[in-house]
């Protein structure tokens, strides 16, 4: 499955560094490993979100950006402010599946469902979703590895 991306993965020298090991996409039961991203994720539990927004990480994020031709700037992400929105739920098959609301613009109120659309399997209770919005076109779909049995 990894093999039908392998050829955009080639235009870029460091994606193929990164998910290309052996010069290949990895085979199934093949193991692979991401050291980089795991000593990024180290760093971000170390140094918290100033390693991101403004930190070593932030230079190297722009650095890429740059070499690419790219618009963003260390200071798009030092402004950087999240705000915390309530997640939106649905019971399935005993399941209470969660995930956080579409975006929308300020001051309208989504309408919207979570609606199976995929896959269950009850052995390692994996599904995959879509959210549906008001004009009823599947937004783009998530997996959910966790549940929480209701």
């Amino acid at each position: 499955m990894w093999e039908w991306g392998a050829s955009k993965l080639r235009l870029f020298d460091q994606s193929v560094h990164e998910f290309l090991p052996q010069g290949r996409a990895p085979k199934a039961g093949e193991i692979f490993r991401q050291p980089n991203l795991a000593r990024t994720w180290r760093n971000l539990g170390r140094h918290g979100r100033d390693y991101y927004y403004s930190g070593e990480l932030a230079r190297k994020i722009v650095a890429a950006s740059d070499a690419g031709g790219g618009y963003l700037k260390l200071p798009d992400l030092a402004s950087q402010r999240s705000k915390w929105m309530d997640p939106i739920s649905t019971i399935y098959r005993g399941y209470r599946i969660v995930e956080m609301p579409p975006k929308v613009a300020a001051g309208k109120r989504p309408r919207h469902s979570i609606l199976p659309s995929m896959l269950f399997r009850e052995n390692n209770l994996r599904m995959t979703f879509g959210c549906m919005g008001a004009n009823m076109q599947p937004q783009p779909s998530m997996s959910i590895r966790r549940y929480q049995r209701c």
